[in-house]
């Protein structure tokens, strides 16, 4: 009996005397045989039967997420892309230190809390009428320390800066104990200068990183020569002729380069991808000049432990920079538009272990013009935003607007030496010497 015979029976069963009269005798005789039926009909219609999917749904489910785990989830591009201002970023850092809210301004205790309690690489800038010191030097990695007080030493030279003093440090991964040297006398924790930082580190400012005066360890020439090196690069590989690659080179440095490691070759097997962690040191012919990189149509931008200081370069070879999602900054990254100088895309994870990266390629094949236009866009903007000239004004503006906050005028500090002689002997100083008067010493 069918679903539809055993639903007439039952209607036939609940129907009224006047409807009952037309019906089968089967049914109104009082047969055995015709109740039997009647019931076997009801209880076919009514045992629930299980649904064709749910043997399936684990399976499905899995497809699903290996859908979603390939899928291009690029950003929408930006609705209407405009100029921003570079220079803004240093209002935003140093709001914290200017909200008419709470105590407004920079005081020495905060400035002493800081330089008193945090051991990591670095030194404390000071500017006293007109002379640069470096206080309580720490060493740090590569050659940043020596790189940023070339910096600071050309800004002197350029510019009439204001008296400052304030503390850097050379580490990227900032790892600060805000409460570290509370006291009476010192009870709010100072700003530091940093090279990146996340949304929520309210006490760091950022700066230029040393990169902007050069990057030996990646032998890349002096960053005012820099954006005429790669512009040449990008003029002698014309669009037409760039490779189809989605490319990138990275050093194994860090979570989000770590998915980048193609244990399995599903990565490799992509026509349009050629991204791959390499370890130099071990094996310097897989080391690719950054000028190179711009024979491809498509760069893939990875971060390292935090940030990774090649973006900027990756920019200027009018390849279309693909930018995955990422909590740290840098001081010019509010610059960057989804789909007008840069193409964002979700954050590379464990999870997802960057394999929505191949339909990222096959999307920016399929849209050729808009990426070569957003190569286009990115180098311009490169051109303009981060050039020699336009770092340096964005140091003066942002010591200008520091010095702005500080309430106090800056002495010479017991272990300052000045910036010039630190720069020809070693005067690191170990944490524990450092002379701390104002603010205890953790």
């Amino acid at each position: 009996m069918t679903e539809h015979e055993a639903s007439s029976l039952l209607r036939a069963v609940t129907a009224s005397p006047t409807q009952k009269a037309g019906l089968p005798r089967l049914v109104l005789g009082g047969s055995l045989a015709g109740l039997l039926l009647v019931s076997l009909g009801l209880i076919l219609l009514y045992v629930p039967r299980p649904a064709p999917f749910q043997a399936r749904e684990p399976e499905q489910q899995q497809q699903q997420q290996q859908q979603q785990q390939q899928s291009p989830r690029i950003h929408p591009p930006a609705v209407h892309p405009h100029e921003k201002d570079l220079l803004s970023q240093i209002a935003v850092d140093l709001s914290p230190f200017n909200d008419s809210r709470i105590s407004s301004g920079i005081s020495l205790q905060q400035v002493e809390r800081v330089y008193c309690n945090n051991d990591q690489g670095g030194f404390r800038l000071q500017i006293v009428d007109g002379r640069m010191y470096s206080v309580g030097e720490r060493h740090g990695i590569q050659t940043r320390v020596r790189n940023t007080k070339l910096i600071f030493m050309h800004l002197m030279h350029q510019y009439k800066l204001p008296d400052v003093d304030i503390s850097w440090v050379s580490v990227d991964d900032v790892v600060m104990d805000l409460k570290a040297g509370r006291s009476n006398d010192c009870p709010e924790h100072g700003p530091v200068l940093v090279m990146t930082k996340q949304p929520h580190h309210d006490h760091c400012i950022m700066y230029p990183d040393f990169t902007f005066w050069d990057w030996e360890e990646a032998y890349a020439v002096p960053w005012q020569d820099m954006p005429k090196v790669m512009g040449d690069a990008a003029a002698r590989e014309p669009w037409k002729n760039r490779k189809e690659k989605l490319f990138a080179r990275a050093f194994n440095l860090g979570e989000a380069r770590n998915t980048l490691k193609d244990n399995e070759g599903e990565l490799a097997k992509h026509p349009l991808m050629d991204a791959r962690i390499i370890d130099w040191h071990a094996d310097p012919g897989s080391f690719v000049d950054l000028q190179d990189h711009c024979s491809n149509k498509w760069l893939l931008h990875t971060a390292g432990n935090t940030y990774s200081v090649r973006l900027k370069y990756l920019l200027f070879c009018k390849s279309a920079v693909v930018l995955p999602d990422s909590p740290w900054q840098e001081f010019f990254y509010h610059m960057l538009q989804a789909g007008h100088n840069v193409l964002r895309v979700d954050a590379l994870t464990h999870e997802n272990r960057a394999m929505h990266l191949p339909a990222v390629a096959d999307y920016l094949r399929e849209h050729e013009e808009e990426a070569e236009e957003i190569g286009q866009a990115g180098a311009a903007f490169a051109r303009k935003h981060l050039s020699s000239e336009s770092v340096a004004l964005y140091y003066k503006g942002l010591i200008e607007s520091y010095a702005g906050l500080m309430k106090f005028k800056p002495t010479v500090h017991p272990d300052a030496v000045p910036i010039d002689k630190s720069l020809l002997n070693d005067f690191a100083r170990p944490f524990h010497e450092r002379t701390c008067n104002v603010c205890p010493r953790t």
